[in-house]
């Protein structure tokens, strides 16, 4: 006879115990209905995978026609218990339309049916590390009293058989789960490298970066895996590093590696999927083709990477890999090279790709794709080239909406608008809004989760804002930026201690970024430690030729008493000035904070206003004008941004 036994499962900090069907926190109780543990149950037993909402109506209400609302109810439910876990990620993911998926790795901890027979001794297979079956022996024939030896004979070798049976049937099972392992089926985690080329020449960069990129974008919106974005594997552009020793760095499952020959028009890409636990070869192919048909072999490659994954894909999903957003090869071209030249993130590259995103658009106007790179080009020109935001949001703006009226389903365009609203426009509430529906179309980009952390923070919601960022940082763990901007983060919720720690790893193992120093710089100025400040400083602005560290620096050296050195650093920006070298009028209200003169402090604070600087949001949290907010100006600034009080 079988004792059948309900699994344990934990994930994260939570255990959910089936058998007395309730979830736990640390070994205390959340309360929750019987449907929203059954609702979990079925969530958490789907292995990652895709659970449609139809399918969790059928399971939970057999038999019984109810709204859509009462799932949404439980789901909701759910969230609110889970969210006592941690604010690192989101527990249940949405797919718009289609259901949901538990995002966190899952431990079985099950005890497992034992198989009783009369008067017999126990042993145990050892099949994993946390799963153990037990399986039974019989008691030698003489221990059994009562028996002939025909009728004993006969009962030990049918206990004999049974075990021969059970262990095969064990063996079996075991080698079929060791094969499943190594293959797609265990991949929830994917970086698609820039191909290499087979001659070793830096001929056609950008399109074997376009088409990881391309390859990229298909893959990562299909909720079923995650996807490395391009921002975390262009570093990798022309690298000769092992794959698999990338994938660990990145923090993958898998990485699918290539190489691109191309001899005018025909082009030749080898692919492997790379298992990066042991570095075996999980697929492997070649595919042949021309430059004019490039869109059909992006298809065939997205396809059979896919089939080896073992991923099944929701219509909806199907159609979004068939979807093609240009069939002009000569456009596509352009958008490639535009693209490449944004991930370049300097302000020479930025130009480059607003250029050629421009000529994409020329040749395919209702290129929604093109128009999306135009507008996080736009967005990004500002901050590389001091800009006047007057001069760029608006453009960006334009683009992203115009991307959005032609392909609705756009994340990143729609991210792109988010930014502007809130950044630009100061529009938080409708910003929001447009953050939340980017997440549905894409809750996988990093950009856009680091962008709406940032906004978060110039808010003052610090453990939301702290959460995204994090986010952003998982998805490209090798971001300098996003893990120095973390560092920031801790530095604006006044947890200095936690910045300095954190950005000194981050500067140790990248030194080159100046804004890790300026960051630091912030958080010392904070202690009140001014020579670790100012010598953090002077390297931001070192590596950066100026901004932003020159404007930390003079700050530094009036609030350290060093007024004559702060007054020298304004003479040096009004002489760029003169010169027609365009200088951010927040950088001058900061260094007259720091001097402690908030008539002209307020002057360049209401430029930085009028013209939209980002860093007027900071006047609600950021350190540096602390010692303005007796002053009755800063008050209407702050309302009239429209800033929360």
């Amino acid at each position: 006879m079988s004792n059948e036994q309900k699994p344990l499962y934990e994930f994260g900090p939570f255990l959910l115990d089936c058998a007395r069907a309730r979830l736990t926190l640390n070994n205390e109780v959340i309360p929750l209905s019987p449907k929203a543990l059954e609702i979990l149950r079925l969530l958490v037993e789907s292995g990652g995978a895709l659970v449609e909402k139809d399918d969790l109506m059928r399971k939970v209400w057999p038999d019984t026609f109810v709204e859509d609302g009462n799932l949404s109810v439980h789901i909701f439910a759910l969230r609110k218990a889970l969210a006592k876990g941690g604010v690192g990620y989101t527990y249940i993911e949405t797919i718009p339309r289609l259901g949901f998926r538990f995002k966190p790795a899952v431990k079985l901890i099950a005890p497992t049916e034992t198989l009783t027979l009369e008067r017999r001794t126990k042993s145990q297979l050892i099949v994993e590390e946390s799963e153990v079956v037990t399986v039974t022996e019989p008691a030698p024939p003489a221990l059994i009293e009562g028996s002939s030896a025909g009728s004993l004979t006969k009962r030990w070798l049918l206990a004999l058989l049974l075990l021969i049976l059970t262990a095969s049937a064990l063996t079996f099972w075991y080698s079929s789960s060791q094969q499943k392992r190594t293959t797609g089926s265990q991949v929830r985690s994917l970086a698609v490298l820039p191909l290499k080329s087979i001659s070793g020449s830096t001929d056609d960069e950008a399109l074997r970066l376009g088409m990881a990129d391309a390859l990229i974008t298909k893959l990562g919106n299909l909720h079923q895996i995650e996807v490395r974005p391009t921002s975390a594997i262009v570093r990798f552009n022309n690298s000769a590093a092992d794959p698999q020793m990338i994938g660990k760095s990145l923090g993958v499952d898998a990485v699918l590696d290539g190489r691109l020959q191309r001899e005018g028009n025909n082009i030749r890409v080898t692919l492997q999927l790379v298992n990066v636990k042991d570095g075996s070869q999980l697929w492997g192919n070649r595919f042949d083709d021309t430059f004019s048909n490039i869109f059909n072999l992006q298809d065939s490659i997205s396809d059979q990477v896919l089939r080896s994954l073992s991923i099944t894909l929701a219509p909806a999903d199907q159609k979004f890999l068939a979807k093609r957003y240009t069939n002009n090869t000569d456009a596509y071209r352009d958008f490639l090279t535009g693209r490449h030249y944004l991930h370049k993130r300097t302000d020479e590259g930025t130009k480059k790709a607003i250029e050629y995103f421009k000529q994409a658009i020329d040749k395919d106007p209702v290129y929604s794709m093109a128009y999306a790179g135009l507008a996080e080009a736009y967005t990004l020109s500002s901050y590389y080239s001091a800009v006047s935001p007057r001069e760029t949001f608006p453009k960006a703006k334009a683009a992203a909406e115009r991307a959005l009226e032609i392909e609705v389903t756009l994340g990143e365009a729609q991210t792109t608008l988010a930014y502007v609203e809130f950044i630009y426009d100061w529009d938080f509430q409708a910003a929001e809004k447009d953050f939340q529906r980017a997440f549905e179309l894409n809750p996988n980009y990093a950009a856009g989760r680091y962008w709406y952390g940032e906004c978060l923070m110039y808010l003052g919601r610090f453990v939301e804002g702290i959460a995204q960022i994090q986010r952003a940082h998982e998805l490209d763990p090798l971001s300098v930026v996003y893990n120095a901007n973390l560092g920031w983060a801790y530095h604006i919720a006044r947890q200095d201690d936690r910045a300095i720690s954190h950005l000194k790893q981050v500067i140790q193992s990248d030194g080159s970024y100046h804004m890790a120093y300026f960051y630091l710089g912030m958080a010392y100025e904070s202690k009140n430690m001014f020579a670790e400040a100012i010598e953090a400083y002077s390297k931001a602005a070192e590596l950066s030729g100026g901004y932003p560290g020159r404007s930390g620096l003079a700050h530094a050296y009036a609030v350290s008493g060093r007024r004559e050195a702060a007054l020298e650093v304004i003479k040096q920006m009004d002489d760029e000035v003169r010169h027609e070298k365009p200088v951010r009028a927040t950088s001058y209200a900061l260094i007259y904070a720091g001097l402690n003169d908030y008539d002209k402090a307020f002057e360049w604070l209401e430029k930085a206003y009028e013209e939209r600087y980002e860093g007027v949001i900071y006047l609600k949290v950021q350190p540096y004008y602390d010692n303005l907010r007796s002053d009755p100006r800063y008050n209407q600034l702050v309302k009239r941004i429209g800033l929360p009080s």
